[in-house]
């Protein structure tokens, strides 16, 4: 069985077993003193750099996040200056609005006073005039009556005569 299978042959399992002793042992040391060491420091500085870049990560965070409470603060101040802004620019408007509205109807009130006061003497010197006029015509017809003796009825033309007269220079002196 030897001759067919010589790695079970005995004599030969101390050679072997010496090899794998040092083969592994040459191995284990070569690992442990030069390979794991060069892994283990690579893994090292690779935790390190990921650490660095969290603490980095996280400062730029709170930056952003500072920044960003900070633009939302500016734009709510503006937005309130706005408002009010507005708000006491609709106050002025109202107040100006109220003023001119109050002048407004004083000074219709003083045109309103005026006008009136201008129909009233208007119409107080046309009821005059009017009165002088039929006094004028009156006396005028007392006059004429005087000199002439008349009927009714030419009493009656005269009077219509006179009054159309009058009134036609009225109307010529309205008209112009």
């Amino acid at each position: 069985m030897s001759a067919l299978l010589p790695q079970l042959e005995i004599s030969t399992y101390y050679s072997q077993i010496f090899w794998l002793l040092i083969t592994f042992s040459i191995l284990y040391f070569s690992l442990s003193r030069v390979f794991l060491p060069n892994i283990a420091n690579l893994l090292q500085r690779r935790e390190e750099y990921i650490e660095q870049i969290k603490r980095q990560t996280l400062k730029e965070e709170e930056t952003i996040v500072s920044i960003d409470e900070a633009h939302k603060n500016l734009i709510q101040e503006a937005r309130d200056k706005a408002a009010e802004i507005l708000h006491n620019a609709n106050n002025q408007a109202q107040e100006i609005t109220l003023y001119n509205n109050e002048v407004i109807k004083k000074n219709m009130y003083v045109l309103e006073n005026d006008m009136n006061s201008t129909i009233k003497n208007t119409l107080d010197h046309s009821k005059t005039k009017l009165k002088l006029d039929c006094e004028d015509i009156l006396e005028i017809l007392l006059d004429k009556m005087k000199i002439e003796s008349m009927n009714k009825e030419n009493l009656h033309n005269l009077s219509r005569s006179i009054f159309e007269q009058i009134w036609a220079d009225k109307y010529r002196k309205f008209k112009n």
